[in-house]
């Protein structure tokens, strides 16, 4: 029976365990979706949202005047004719952000997140004599035109700052600017500065790095003004922009489109890079009125005037392509992990609670399935001799039927047939006694007159056997079904009186709520004596070496009656004396 319930419970665990986790697996795999398609509109939205307001924050300067250093990429000046006042327009860079805008009709275009706009100045002949350069330095260009030794010296340098007030910074010392406004860098310099320095010769150069850009041919080169200084970004320098193409990648993805067309061009697209990667683009237009100057400026200080233009443009008309990339595993990798990890922390302690309930259940079950499998076995057992016997006489009745041992045929038949009826009575006693539904009927009363009563019946004893009972002077009240108790009770006499060895007494003794029945067994062996007292031990042992002497059935409706009123029950071997004994206030300590 034990391996049995072992056998059981490993099943049950195991069943559990496969049916939660694929549960759990499908409810992780269902929120994960969930969370994920929610992302994915909501970086749609976001993206959408952040190209509307770039476009919004941008109409005030397509509007009379407008100044734009070389077309609307980052940053724009407008001077106001009423208050003379200046105010800048930026666009806050992104590395998974890419804006290409190009004039209509003009093939150039500019990687909004490959350039940073900038101003650089140059001597111009005289020392004393210097010019800004308005335009743009290209990354792409920038990175490809040093070597990685180089670049991780500059690297080294910006990272590792000097102690006190002074720092690194990296310098443009000599440089070319093509039709484009492109600043081309040809010579980079780490130079020590500190905040209140406004001139390049206040910096102490510490390295400088001879670049090898390309496109240069035929381009004039220009060197540094002592009095200015040309500061590129750190955040240019570390990578913080380019965007390999974004636009031009969101281009191909959105020509592959089955759906694309003309019409869809012109619409905000999601495009599809990989199961988790998504790139939102967008197209849109726009006039302005464009304000362009001389590329020799008068020295000065401040930015250019609309007094210093030489062409006006009005309605001229601009494109935007924006690209943003998405990675919405990213936005929501940590809701999902912590999702699971909930999911999987309840369905762990759902399992484990269904374990232990229906592990209780189940064993109550199987507890109660081997308890009909036992009684069917033990009845078997039990009327097997019985009905052996009713079969022989009978047969010897049919055969000797006018003979004088008719009436001992007769009276062995009546007797093995009683026999038969009365272990049955008792499988069905046993029976009715396990039914969940039965209850004892409790009342009070004195076991010491309920123990007299039973013995009194046993006044004569076969084999010159004899009853010894000892009992406290004080009654001994319990609250228990009585005639219950006195089956209980007769049972273990019954069980002494049948095993007892001849001419021995057996001692019945009743104190301070404990009964005890022992009786001599001299001439039984251990195997005997083991298979006599197995009926109150587990049930796994209790069965089949207990029923085979016949004596199964009245310890085990004992046991059950003991069970039911909460009273304990034992049997210990001794010197070859069996002794049950009965503890009445087990249940109350």
């Amino acid at each position: 029976m034990e391996n049995r319930l072992k056998k059981q419970r490993k099943k049950l665990i195991v069943k559990l365990t496969v049916i939660l986790t694929a549960v759990w697996l499908i409810l992780s795999c269902a929120y994960a979706a969930i969370a994920l398609h929610n992302e994915k509109v909501h970086a749609e939205n976001e993206a959408q949202i952040s190209f509307s307001v770039w476009l919004k924050n941008t109409e005030p300067y397509c509007r009379d005047p407008v100044l734009f250093m070389d077309d609307i990429r980052k940053t724009a000046t407008v001077e106001n004719h009423d208050d003379s006042q200046t105010a800048d327009i930026a666009y806050k860079y992104d590395r998974n952000i890419n804006m290409v805008i190009k004039k209509a009709g003009i093939s150039s275009a500019y990687d909004s997140d490959d350039i940073i706009d900038i101003t650089f100045t140059a001597e111009l002949g005289d020392p004393d004599f210097r010019e800004p350069f308005f335009g743009y330095i290209n990354y792409d260009r920038f990175r490809k035109s040093m070597t990685d030794e180089q670049y991780d010296s500059i690297l080294h340098y910006l990272d590792n700052q000097p102690d006190g007030e002074e720092y690194y910074e990296l310098l443009g010392t000599d440089f070319y600017q093509n039709s484009d406004n492109e600043l081309i860098l040809k010579t980079v310099q780490i130079v020590t500065t500190a905040a209140d320095n406004k001139w390049y010769v206040q910096d102490s150069p510490v390295e400088t790095f001879e670049l090898k850009p390309d496109g240069i041919d035929g381009l004039k080169p220009y060197h540094i003004s002592y009095q200015q200084r040309n500061a590129i970004p750190e955040s240019f320098i570390r990578d913080s922009f380019g965007s390999n193409g974004l636009v031009q990648q969101a281009k191909e993805l959105a020509e592959k489109n089955p759906d694309a067309s003309d019409e869809t061009a012109s619409r905000p697209q999601l495009l599809k890079v990989n199961a988790f990667e998504y790139i939102y683009y967008d197209v849109s237009s726009f006039t302005a009125n464009i304000v362009e100057f001389s590329s020799d400026l008068p020295d000065k200080d401040s930015e250019p005037l609309l007094s210093d233009a030489i062409n006006y443009s009005i309605g001229k008309r601009f494109e935007v392509y924006y690209a943003k990339r998405l990675n919405i595993l990213d936005g929501c990798i940590g809701n999902i992990l912590l999702a699971v990890g909930i999911m999987l922390a309840f369905f762990t302690m759902v399992g484990v609670i269904l374990t232990v309930m229906m592990w209780r259940s189940m064993k109550v079950q199987l507890i109660e399935e081997q308890k009909r499998t036992d009684m069917i076995n033990t009845l078997s057992h039990d009327i097997k001799t019985p009905l052996f016997i009713l079969s022989g006489y009978a047969g010897n009745l049919k055969e000797n039927v006018q003979t004088e041992k008719r009436a001992h045929y007769a009276d062995v038949i009546v007797e093995q047939a009683q026999e038969v009826n009365r272990r049955v009575n008792r499988m069905l006693e046993l029976s009715k006694l396990d039914s969940p539904s039965f209850t004892p009927n409790l009342r009070e009363f004195d076991l010491t007159a309920a123990v007299r009563e039973i013995l009194s019946v046993y006044e004569v004893l076969p084999d010159g056997k004899s009853l010894s009972f000892a009992a406290d002077d004080a009654p001994q009240m319990i609250t228990a079904d009585r005639d219950l108790m006195k089956r209980a009770i007769e049972n273990l006499v019954d069980n002494a009186v049948k095993y007892a060895d001849a001419d021995t007494v057996i001692t019945v003794s009743l104190s301070n709520g404990n009964l005890s029945v022992s009786d001599r067994c001299e001439t039984a062996d251990e195997t005997d004596l083991t298979a006599r007292t197995a009926s109150i031990g587990s049930v796994g042992r209790s069965r089949s070496s207990a029923f085979s002497s016949g004596s199964g059935l009245g310890l085990s409706i004992t046991r059950t009656i003991m069970t039911l009123h909460g009273f304990k029950l034992t049997c210990t071997v001794k010197d070859k004396t069996v002794t049950f004994c009965i503890d009445t206030l087990a249940h109350s300590r």
